[in-house]
């Protein structure tokens, strides 16, 4: 990990989407690591310690909702920002994702790149 970039991880099942978020990032100057799954995502996110997790709920191995609650017990996780991403407008997911502690939760449908930068830009303070 870079001393001098700010590292965000992607977590998405969708490589499509996840390569276009990483490419915005990294043109933004972040270092940015990419996972297709829950698991992949969270055993990246306890070994290298990104500055902040972008993360989709819907994936077939693990949950986004699974990888927060793991995060949340560990003690270096309990505090790293956690962005939810999801196509899934449902209350009760919003729900679980504050009651983890999620710092975000962004709806894939109206996902804007820009935006997006903005938002982690906002989240880790760079």
């Amino acid at each position: 990990m870079s001393e001098n970039k700010n590292t965000v991880l992607v977590v998405d099942n969708e490589k499509d989407l996840a390569d276009s978020i990483s490419t915005a990032l990294e043109h933004e100057g972040f270092s940015v690591l990419v996972e297709n799954g829950g698991k992949p995502g969270l055993a990246t996110t306890l070994r290298e310690h990104p500055d902040m997790i972008l993360l989709d709920i819907e994936m077939p191995d693990m949950t986004g909702i699974e990888v927060l609650k793991e995060l949340r017990k560990d003690d270096w996780g309990r505090n790293v920002t956690v962005v939810i991403m999801t196509v899934v407008d449902d209350f009760q997911k919003i729900a679980e994702v504050v009651e983890n502690k999620g710092d975000a939760y962004i709806l894939k449908n109206d996902l804007d790149l820009f935006t997006l930068v903005e938002l982690v830009r906002e989240k880790i303070g760079s």
